[in-house]
């Protein structure tokens, strides 16, 4: 199953240290906001975001899923 996950990227630039990347990251519709400093954190970051997002569907898809359950059996 694909899935399209939408995040506010923000990047920022230190002048003392132009080669890190760092920033921040949200969520659209989350109130959250995670600095990150390199491209690994980042890469980690959005993996662990996305991860949480597809848990938050499945969860929300089988409550759905009994719900309609119970509703036919009624």
């Amino acid at each position: 199953m694909h899935s399209i996950h939408t995040f506010i990227l923000h990047l920022l630039y230190d002048t003392q240290d132009p080669e890190t990347l760092r920033g921040s990251l949200q969520a659209v519709g989350q109130n959250e906001v995670y600095t990150f400093i390199g491209e690994k954190n980042l890469y980690t970051l959005t993996a662990s975001l996305i991860q949480s997002q597809i848990e938050a569907e499945n969860l929300k898809s089988k409550a759905q899923t009994a719900r309609a359950e119970g509703q036919n059996e009624a």
